[in-house]
């Protein structure tokens, strides 16, 4: 019996903190975002930007260091994932998911980063992917701004 309350109590912080591409693509708004900030343990940080986050964060000369950041884009209501990758990452079972289920559109270039862009059955708009100094990038692009672009290859 002990065991059974030991594992009960425990299984809760394995999943805790976990990024996963179901709940990426329920995201299309400001209030789900951070509710999903909320529920996954992130931590607000100080900076320009007013909604970026970061998972259990710690310091090191000032500058915040983290497996996982996120970050709300006011201007053009999107999201985007940094997560760090190692062993065992969320970005990675991510990224496979997408390939799997959405449909690859096109490279799409952001600030000299070039993501894969993919349009998913599950979200209401395009979500791009790459990797970049050892980190893998999940972003949201808003439809209706690439439809246009998309529709013209």
């Amino acid at each position: 019996m002990k065991r059974i309350v030991l594992i009960l109590l425990f299984t809760p912080l394995i999943s805790f903190g976990q990024v996963k591409y179901k709940d990426l693509m329920k995201i299309d708004s400001k209030d789900k975002f951070l509710k999903y900030m909320f529920n996954l343990g992130f931590s607000s940080l100080d900076g320009e930007e007013p909604y970026n986050y970061a998972l259990d964060p710690s310091y090191e000369n000032g500058d915040p260091r983290s497996t996982h950041f996120a970050l709300w884009q006011e201007e053009t209501d999107t999201f985007f994932f940094q997560i760090f990758r190692n062993a065992n990452n969320d970005y990675d079972k991510i990224a496979r998911k997408i390939s799997k289920k959405c449909e690859f559109l096109k490279m799409v270039e952001v600030e000299n980063n070039a993501y894969a862009c993919y349009d998913c059955p599950d979200s209401h708009d395009f979500i791009g992917i790459m990797v970049k100094d050892g980190s893998g990038m999940v972003g949201q692009f808003i439809y209706e701004a690439w439809l246009s672009e998309f529709s013209e290859q």
